[in-house]
Order: structure tokens, then C-alpha cells, then sequence
């Protein structure tokens, strides 16, 4: 994928540049509260990476395995080669015991923490 953007591939520029239009879309959609136009850009983002090579059959095959399980969506989770994806789902400890029953162990929940702080001393 890195060396079709360093080509100047179209196909790889113009779904980069969907890619960029979905996270702001997820991105508004979640702060809506909009839960199902998220799960909306996930897959699209997912089918996107997915089409151009960025994915492989491990994460297609967990993504896969997720959406039979329940999730709303489910996508590859950071830049790749690591085996992870992030899912949405309506119900989450049903999803994964779902998933622990195909076999898959790791399971991480983020939790809301407090973003930056900024503090102006006098």
C-alpha cells in the first residue's frame, strides 16, 4: 500500500481520501450519539482498507467473526499487523463471550477518561 501512495496510485489516494471523509463523519455521528451512522463508517472504512490491500485474511476473518457474533461494525484497529479490530456492538459482554466461544482470548474495553486539562498559573 506504501509504495502504490508513493506511486501516486489513484485508486489508493482517492480511497485515502474517503477514508479521511469517514472519520469525520464517524467522528460527528459519535458525538451525536449516533451509533448506528458510526457503525455506518466503520464497515465503510473497513471495505475500503480491506479493497486495497491494507487489511489481511486474519483481520478480515476477526471482522468477519464479529459482525456473525452481533457487532454493529467491526474494523481493522490501528495501522495494521498487529491482529486487532475495534467493534461496536449493542451488547458487549454477549459479543465477547461470543467471540471467546470461536476460540478468540484478548479482549480490551476502553473506558471514558478525562481528556487534556489545561491549567493557567498566575
Amino acid at each position: 500500500v506504501i509504495e502504490r501512495w508513493l506511486a501516486r496510485d489513484p485508486d489508493i489516494r482517492s480511497a485515502v481520501k474517503q477514508v479521511t471523509r469517514l472519520g469525520a463523519r464517524g467522528s460527528a455521528a459519535f458525538l451525536r450519539g449516533d451509533m448506528m451512522e458510526l457503525a455506518s463508517c466503520m464497515n465503510e472504512n473497513q471495505s475500503l482498507i480491506r479493497d486495497w490491500g491494507g487489511s489481511g485474511e486474519a483481520i478480515d476473518r476477526l471482522v468477519q467473526d464479529c459482525m456473525e457474533e452481533g457487532a454493529l461494525a467491526a474494523k481493522l484497529a490501528g495501522a495494521g499487523m498487529g491482529g486487532t479490530v475495534i467493534a461496536l456492538g449493542l451488547n458487549l459482554p454477549e459479543l465477547e463471550q461470543r467471540l471467546r466461544n470461536r476460540g478468540y482470548e484478548n479482549f480490551m474495553r476502553p473506558s471514558s477518561q478525562p481528556g487534556l486539562t489545561i491549567e493557567v498559573l498566575e
